[in-house]
Formats: structure tokens, sequence, C-alpha cells
């Protein structure tokens, strides 16, 4: 699932996304097969999973650490495995009882944040409430995601410290328009909706009070957020906070390559940045243009060029368009390792390039997913026998 949710993700136009939710270190195994060539897939930036208090959001799929010493260890940890970024779940989720309540104290992300800081990573905060938006702010955080019930309070202080709101508007709508014929329960239709009633005003407040604002999409919310359907999130943007349609392709483009920490390289056509240029095929006349429409003629684009001579083309997962909050939910490890046990059962997996376990691990979750034909069949019968990352026929990278 992980090959099948790139491949859409950038015959949607997206050629850059943002993992912020995963289990397993799995968004980092999915960033190594793209960048050596195994998958079709965008510039991943992978959090590896993430930190959650014990008992709180998020809790069955990331690692639990409380206090401030073992929130320092599991931050090196995850860093050491090769993440780009540490998500913190600073607040529950936006429904349920204690809607959006704080979890972490400002204490114990703090710590995380100065880990980050020192290695040249940045950190990301799952934070629905006013309370824990506040408190992720006065941490350091670089990005809140969500920020569903910020106050006026919160968006002063994000806009005095240059911390970046991620909108998210996609799931919190699909959740209360069409979960219930989904199966998942009453209380999350129930506070989808009175989030949504309040959402898209505290956006355009924050706006107003100079919030950096760019957008997400939460894709991977089963049978809600598909992978591919991210540009939904642009459209929704631009309806319900009043916004042009230019603006809310921008907050997704050059603000949020901003807010990722890559808006010197991409994001903009600017001389001196980056470009992949891909071809698109035509509509029949009077058909509307569908922004979520995955076209196969952009399965083969071209290499990332600069916009002007006079600077080396750099390698190819270099991109235009970045996006944010991609979660490859489905496509996890063969082994779910505990805190304690992480770095013995995951050995290799930040520098993958020089073998070591990360490639048993890779060939495994392969088979496991063979019916999968995105992938080609000549990366499958080179990876199934334990062979390198380069095809055999050829010696070269697979395209």
């Amino acid at each position: 699932m992980g090959a099948y949710a790139c491949r859409k993700t950038l015959l949607a136009g997206f050629t850059t996304i943002r993992d912020v939710g995963c289990s397993g270190y799995s968004d980092i195994v999915l960033r190594e097969a793209v960048n050596n060539g195994f998958l079709v897939g965008p510039r991943i930036l992978a959090c590896g999973g993430g930190v959650a208090m014990t008992g709180g959001h998020a809790w069955t799929d990331v690692v639990e650490a409380d206090g401030v010493d073992a929130l320092r260890v599991e931050t090196r940890r995850q860093l050491k495995a090769g993440a780009d970024l540490i998500k913190i779940f600073a607040t529950r989720a936006g429904g349920g009882e204690w809607s959006g309540g704080p979890e972490y104290t400002v204490e114990e992300m703090r710590v995380i944040c100065d880990e980050a800081r020192q290695r040249g990573k940045h950190t990301a905060a799952h934070a629905v409430g006013a309370e824990g938006i506040k408190r992720a702010v006065l941490a350091g955080v670089d990005t809140i995601e969500h920020g569903c019930l910020i106050d006026e309070e919160g968006a002063e202080l994000m806009a005095e410290r240059g911390t970046w709101l991620i909108s998210t508007l996609y799931p919190f709508e699909r959740q209360a328009t069409r979960a219930k014929q989904f199966g998942y329960p009453d209380h999350l239709v129930i506070s989808s909706s009175e989030i949504m009633k309040v959402y898209p005003d505290n956006l355009r407040m924050a706006a107003h009070k100079g919030v950096k604002i760019a957008l997400g999409s939460d894709c991977g919310i089963p049978d809600l957020t598909l992978h591919g359907e991210n540009a939904l999130e642009i459209v929704l943007y631009s309806k319900l906070v009043g916004v042009s349609a230019v603006e809310a392709i921008h907050r997704a483009t050059g603000a949020a390559a901003e807010a990722i920490k890559l808006g010197q390289e991409i994001g903009t056509l600017v001389p001196g940045k980056l470009v992949r240029c891909g071809g698109r095929g035509g509509r029949p006349r009077g058909r509307p243009f569908d922004p979520t429409a995955a076209r196969e003629d952009q399965a083969r684009l071209p290499k990332w060029r600069p916009i002007c001579e006079g600077r080396p083309p750099l390698k190819r997962h270099e991109e235009l368009t970045p996006f944010i909050g991609l979660r490859f939910r489905w496509f996890r490890m063969p082994v779910r390792p505990s805190a304690e046990g992480r770095t013995g059962a995951f050995p290799g997996v930040g520098s993958c390039r020089r073998g070591g376990d990360h490639r048993g691990m890779m060939k495994q979750a392969i088979q496991d997913r063979r019916r999968d034909n995105s992938v080609p069949k000549d990366v499958w019968s080179v990876l199934a026998k334990g062979g390198s990352y380069r095809n055999e026929r050829s010696g070269e990278l697979p395209a």
C-alpha cells in the first residue's frame, strides 16, 4: 500500500510530501525506497512515527514516552533512525471526551524541540485545542498541525514567534459528512461537525493576526481522506475560508515549502530554484477541471532542472510542489518494536545505502505486498532474491 500511495500522490501532482503519522519507521523505509529508485513517488520528509504520552492520542501507532529524560532519549533514537522531523502529539484528537485537551507539558515538548533543532531538524505538533496549541508554541515547535480551536491569544503568540499553522480542513470535513456511512462512531461525526462550524472562522482570524498558514491534507484516513486527493484541501480552503484560488494554491506550494524549511530550493517559479514539469492530458470541452484527478500521462515525469542555467541539476527528487500532512497508515513494518528494543530491531535504517538489516526488512515488507502492480516486476525479482538496489539487467537504478 505504501507503493500505491506514493504513486497516487505523485500522479496527482504533488512532488514533495511530509509524513506526520506512521508506525515502526515505515515512512523512513518508504522514503529510502523512492530515493533509491525502487518505487515511483514524491520526495518524502519522514517523521519516523513520532512520540505520544502514555495513553495519549495515537498511542497505538507511535512510541509512548513520558518525562524530559525519556523524551530526550526517544527523540535521539528517531533522529538516529533517519527522521527528517519529529512529530509531537501535543493534544488529544478533536472528538470524544476531553476533545483537543492538552497532553504534554511545555517542558516535555521543549526538550524534543531542542534535540531536533541542534540536529538541524524541525518539529511538528498535532494540536487541536487552544491550550495545547499555546503550550506547543511556547515549547518552540515549528509547525502546528490542525489548530482547529485556536483562540486569539494563541494566534498572537504564533504570529509573534513565527510558528506555522497547517490547515487541515479536508479530514474534518470528510469526518463530518462521510464518516457515518463508513461505520465510524457517532461521536466522531458530531465532534467534527462542531469543529467545522468554527474552524474556517478561526483560520481567517489567525491569518488576520499575522499567523503564517500553509495547507496540509492528513491523507490516509481509511475511506475518508484518500491518497491522491490532496488537492481537495486547496479547494476547501479557498471555498470555506474565502480566499482566491491563487492564494490557496500559494499556501499549498510556496508557503508550504517555507514551512518545511525548503523555501530556498523549491515551491515557487523563481530563478535559482528547481522545477519539475510534467504534461497533463486535455479534458473534453465543457467538463470542469478536476484538481484531484490522477493522470497516467504523468507517470514518466522529467528530471528536476534548475529554472535558470548556471546551476548544475540536482538529484531527481528535488521538486516544485511540497505538500504537508500525508500519512502512510497501511505501510507497516513486519516488526513493531517497543521503545526499549527499537535500536536493536532496526539497525541501519538511517543508512540503507550501506546495507544492514534495512534491506532484509524492505525485502520482507515487499514480499508481503506482491500484488501491488505499481512496482516494476524487475524490482520485485531483485529484492525477492536479496539483490542490490540496482537493476540486474542494466546495472542501473530502476526507473
